[in-house]
């Protein structure tokens, strides 16, 4: 699996995570629906990248906080989450490493049972500026990409060219 799929399944990842966390939080039916709850959680990540000739290692982090939506059933209709994070990147070969740092906002429809993510998450180099970039709106389902737009770099090739 390449690293790009690998992050778009991390948004499938995101969706489950809320599911399981808040399934406690689904209340019974009533006329109005239930006031919307707080959650917050984290997800961590490393592994390693394969480039022509080195491997790079990459680690981070994202934290998420928002609000979980009812609908007058008392089921999760929604989330709205604010997610901020990092991740370092190394070669490890020469020790090159770069920091990608960033944020944004994720809405996940449980009905419809897709995840729409708002954001910018970049990195930049000394004297080259901003080397990586991944900007913009990301629409999918659990299973598809629907629809992308903005500036969204491939990671197994341009991490790959910067840390070369």
């Amino acid at each position: 699996m390449s690293r790009i799929q690998a992050v778009r399944r991390a948004l499938v990842a995101v969706a489950a995570v809320v599911a399981i966390a808040t399934a406690a939080l689904t209340v019974a039916g009533s006329a109005e629906a239930a006031p919307p709850q707080k959650i917050a959680f984290d997800e961590a990540w490393n592994d390693v990248q394969h480039c022509a000739g080195f491997d790079i290692t990459y680690y981070g982090r994202r934290d998420f906080s928002g609000m979980l939506q009812f609908d007058s059933a008392g089921n999760r209709k929604g989330a709205v989450l604010q997610q901020n994070g990092w991740e370092v990147d190394t070669n490890l070969t020469t020790g090159k490493s770069i920091t990608i740092g960033g944020g944004g906002l994720f809405k996940v429809d449980f009905v419809a049972e897709n995840v729409k993510e708002t954001g910018s998450w970049t990195a930049s180099v000394a004297g080259q500026g901003v080397v990586f970039h991944e900007n913009g709106f990301l629409l999918r389902t659990y299973d598809d990409v629907i629809r992308i737009a903005g500036p969204h770099d491939d990671p197994d090739v341009t991490l790959c060219a910067v840390l070369g």
